[in-house]
């Protein structure tokens, strides 16, 4: 029996790695999950084990929660109960990490930096009890590059960057110590997605985050018609099946330690924007969703007259119009990944990144599906 601990497992990523998980034979996944009381906890296991096995094909037995916490020390868990673990686990998959971009530097820290620590400590505790390290599967950013302006290369990240936000800047501190455990022997896996967007056959996604705000932005609904011209600006994605794949095909591959992987569909792949302008404008009004003519402007004279458009608007499109400067910030920066090297061993896996136009239909319908019918997403297969 293969144990593995998960962190972040109900996120986006996460449970689509606990879905793999949960039908590998002679595994046990103990999936960290925040929680109130034992029932919360109950309530939320079951739920998770629902969404990660719709169709009731898994072994749903062989997934279990513990009430806990990746930012606090030995995640908050009963000293008997984090003993156990560090004895048993063979297998830590930490993909944890708030997905807000502009959090407070502190509280960023903590999710990405503290959280790291916490788990490299736990490592060396399993090292400690079992005479081995576990293999570590870290999940990071393709953001640690920050405002590079060249290529992302497959290699560990040195000198001063400049980062667009909080979350890639408290990423990169926690890829250092990531770094760092490596030199010490640690056998640790990296991977680096870019945005990551629903299953690449269905388009089911956990929850929607950051792609699927840009896409109510490009609808002109949220926005009052108005976009930034994305002159030649690209988008870089990664469907969330496949970052699953890789992450669990790469637990069992001791030779991978010390490897950066690249999830993303790397040089020459990402979609232009304004192609995704046009291809999201053409499903809201095939189902007769409300869009808007955009208008494009310069970047700069939208930034401008933001926050006037802000305090002038209220609900939802306020909310969209206080979060539209993250976007703004990206598209005036050059998205250019390598992943040629990851492209590479991950075939010998049998897996491989498709191109964004052969799943862009499904998670773009998905989506609309979704909020045609008030579906909540974890309820839809």
């Amino acid at each position: 029996m293969t144990t593995y601990f998960v962190t972040g497992g109900t996120g986006v990523v996460g449970s689509g790695i606990i879905s793999r998980l949960m039908t590998k034979p002679d595994s046990e996944v103990v999936a960290l999950v925040r929680a109130t009381d034992p029932d919360n906890l109950r309530q939320r296991v079951d739920e998770l084990r629902g969404y990660c096995d719709p169709d009731g094909t898994g072994r749903p037995a062989a997934l279990r929660g513990e009430t806990g916490d990746a930012t606090a020390v030995r995640f908050g868990l009963p000293e008997e109960i984090y003993r156990t673990m560090a004895q048993r686990c063979q297998r830590v998959i930490h993909c944890a990490g708030a997905v807000r971009m502009n959090l407070p530097i502190a509280q960023a820290r903590a999710s990405a930096v503290d959280s790291t620590g916490h788990i490299l400590a736990f490592m060396r505790d399993c090292a400690e009890a079992q005479g081995q390290y576990p293999k570590l599967e870290f999940v990071s950013t393709v953001g640690v590059a920050g405002r590079s302006g060249v290529p992302l290369v497959e290699q560990w990240q040195h000198g001063h960057r400049v980062f667009h936000n909080t979350y890639e800047q408290s990423k990169a501190e926690a890829e250092a110590l990531v770094e760092r455990a490596v030199g010490e022997g640690m056998p640790i896996t990296v991977h680096r997605p870019s945005m990551v967007v629903g299953d690449s056959r269905t388009g089911r996604v956990r929850s929607f985050q950051v792609f699927y705000h840009l896409v109510e932005f490009l609808s002109g609904s949220r926005t009052l018609g108005l976009f930034p011209d994305p002159e030649r600006a690209v988008l870089d994605l990664i469907p969330a099946d496949v970052v699953a794949n890789c992450v669990v095909g790469s637990s069992d591959e001791s030779g991978w330690s010390g490897k950066i992987l690249h999830l993303c569909s790397g040089s020459g792949g990402a979609i232009p924007i304004r192609a995704l302008m046009d291809e999201v404008q053409t499903r809201y009004a095939a189902r007769g969703l409300p869009t808007k003519h955009l208008a494009v402007v310069p970047t700069w004279v939208l930034s401008a007259i933001l926050p006037a458009l802000t305090k002038l608007s209220s609900g939802k499109t306020r909310r969209a119009l206080q979060a539209l400067p993250v976007f703004l910030d990206y598209l005036a920066s050059e998205q250019n990944f390598v992943n040629d090297e990851t492209v590479s061993l991950i075939a010998g896996k049998g897996i491989s990144i498709p191109p964004i136009r052969d799943y862009l239909g499904a998670i773009l319908d998905f989506y609309l599906d979704s909020r045609c019918t008030r579906v909540v997403p974890t309820r839809t297969s």
